[in-house]
């Protein structure tokens, strides 16, 4: 799930800053049907957080379509965030109901870092 952390504090997979475009359909808060086209902000293995004008309750069911790889896939929107009113849409976490790498790229390995990237040594933690 993005933006969520598991029970050792640890995110489940590396999260990954990319634009995709995508589609999210489903009903919003108000049971409306709606389809929205945006881009990713944030991808994983497990989902996406995407920007939506729309609205959906957390926990309701949508659909998550990646057009460019005639894809898609049922998600659970998992989060709510920030300020409409601000930002001019809802940040919202989708996870995906199946795990698997929709996204069709290779990720980095589950240690990696900033810092490894930049060819940094990671510093040792003190105890």
């Amino acid at each position: 799930m993005v933006g969520t952390k598991s029970s050792q504090g640890m995110r489940r997979s590396t999260r990954l800053a990319l634009a995709i475009p995508v589609e999210v359909s489903g009903k919003d808060a108000s049971g409306k049907d709606v389809r929205e086209k945006t881009k990713t902000r944030l991808i994983n293995k497990h989902g996406a957080m995407v920007a939506l004008r729309h609205r959906f309750k957390i926990g309701s069911e949508v659909t998550l379509r990646v057009p460019h790889l005639s894809r898609q896939r049922e998600c659970r929107v998992a989060w709510i965030g920030g300020d409409p009113k601000k930002q001019g849409k809802y940040e919202t976490g989708l996870e995906l109901l199946r795990v698997e790498n929709l996204w069709e790229i290779q990720f980095p390995p589950e240690d990696w870092t900033a810092r490894k990237a930049a060819g940094r040594p990671a510093r040792a933690k003190r105890g």
